[in-house]
């Protein structure tokens, strides 16, 4: 059981690290056991580790332009496919 001390860690681990979720999951998982702080904070980590850094002056000129080039494909590719999908539902 949880007691307000143990609520307002995982309140304030989850605000600290960006957490999307519902807080009353998070709860519930550490009513069932789990190490809530502990999730949160290997989450955050792996967050920052997989974040993409311009190093280079050119890669900063350059910017997320090949990752939104590349994005646009995708993005015109799957509404083709459900363009397609939705003529053979027909």
């Amino acid at each position: 059981m949880l007691n307000n001390q143990m609520r307002r860690e995982i309140l304030d681990m989850a605000r600290s690290t960006g957490f999307e979720g519902s807080i009353l999951d998070l709860y519930q998982m550490a009513n069932q056991g789990a190490n809530v702080p502990a999730m949160l904070q290997a989450e955050a980590q792996a967050k920052q580790e997989n974040m993409l850094v311009a190093q280079t002056p050119q890669e900063q000129q350059v910017g997320l332009r090949g990752f939104f080039q590349t994005y646009q494909l995708i993005h015109h590719s799957i509404l083709k496919v459900c363009k397609y999908l939705s003529i053979l539902q027909r």
